[in-house]
């Protein structure tokens, strides 16, 4: 007999299958490590960006998009690379994924229409007030709460697990380590990346392992190796995000949007270096190859008026980071490249 239907194993984006699974009357065991999740979790650092090809917010807005343009962009972005299933998955289900966060979670969902997003041929990148991802995951938090087939089990690690033909045992950890298993008829690993393990991250994308890691001290890559142990598949694991607009003052994200918005970097020399709008994350490897692996966002008043929709760059521009000049020559001045 196994203790519940479904273990998540990590409280991010997990919970919104913790959710789904509940509302199909599955009993939940939701397993997290870090307590201090709500604030300090990968999803909780996002600007809670989720795209959705197709919903009823971009029909409001006069947008037409489809599943199949989604997968067409996903293909021209990846030059092919992408896992044809898995893309063909995302891009069909995203727009019931994001009509279900409005209406079957309760979450303030808005289509920011002011600007475009790399990568994608139309208006499709969905968010709630503020675009920060604390709010997106108190929302999914507040639902768990609410619901009454869903127990969450934190700070636990799962640092075992065993599959044999009655379902799957999951060995859970206290910080003290005391150790308890849970049984359940299936287990869905959402413990995010590996990029808080140096040793992982050199192994499999050194290009970027000196540069700063921006994220939860938890993503240790635990679902990787929970999954390994019981034969499970692994791919794609050359492929991270990266950011290459987050302050060394603040740190936290200027976020992109400034770029987005007609902003430009340039690198520690004051020389621009790159093209912009290959993509935040694409960008972050080649201003990592730059001298000293730092540079600047250079905006103006109108795209600082833009960004303030961002809590990321609110918090930014009031942790007093932004150095603000009358002209280029002084600009210049003030960061050291004249």
């Amino acid at each position: 007999m196994v203790d519940t239907d479904l273990v998540v194993v990590g409280a991010g984006g997990g919970l919104a299958g913790a959710l789904r699974a509940a509302e199909h009357g599955l009993d939940v065991v939701v397993v997290e490590a870090d307590e201090h999740f709500r604030r300090g979790n990968n999803t909780a650092m996002s600007t809670a960006m989720v795209p959705g090809a197709g919903t009823r917010f971009q029909r409001a807005a006069g947008i037409d998009d489809s599943p199949a343009r989604f997968l067409a962009d996903v293909d021209a972005k990846t030059a092919g690379a992408a896992d044809p299933a898995v893309a063909r998955a995302l891009t069909t289900v995203s727009a019931e994924l994001v009509e279900w966060l409005a209406d079957g979670v309760g979450l303030p969902i808005e289509l920011p229409v002011d600007m475009d997003y790399p990568g994608h041929s139309a208006r499709r990148v969905h968010s709630v007030p503020g675009r920060h991802g604390s709010s997106l995951l108190r929302g999914l938090l507040d639902a768990v709460t609410a619901s009454d087939r869903i127990d969450l089990l934190c700070p636990a690690r799962a640092v075992g697990l065993e599959v044999d033909d009655d379902g799957v045992r999951v060995t859970v950890e206290d910080p003290h380590g005391g150790r308890e298993d849970v049984t359940a008829r299936a287990v869905l690993l959402a413990t995010n990346g590996y990029g808080a393990d140096p040793g992982l991250v050199a192994q499999h994308v050194g290009e970027i392992a000196d540069a700063t890691y921006h994220g939860s001290e938890f993503a240790r890559g635990d679902g990787l190796r929970l999954g390994r142990s019981v034969g499970g598949a692994d791919g794609y694991l050359d492929a991270y995000q990266g950011h290459a607009a987050l302050s060394a003052a603040a740190r936290t994200l200027v976020t992109w949007t400034t770029v987005m918005h007609g902003g430009v970097v340039v690198d520690a020399d004051g020389r621009r270096f790159a093209d912009e709008t290959v993509g935040y994350s694409e960008f972050a490897a080649l201003l990592a190859a730059r001298p000293g692996a730092c540079g600047w966002v250079v905006l103006d008043a109108r795209i600082d008026a833009l960004s303030q929709a961002f809590g990321d760059y609110r918090d930014v521009a009031g942790s007093g980071a932004l150095r603000w000049a009358a002209d280029a020559v002084e600009l210049a001045s003030r960061l050291g490249v004249a």
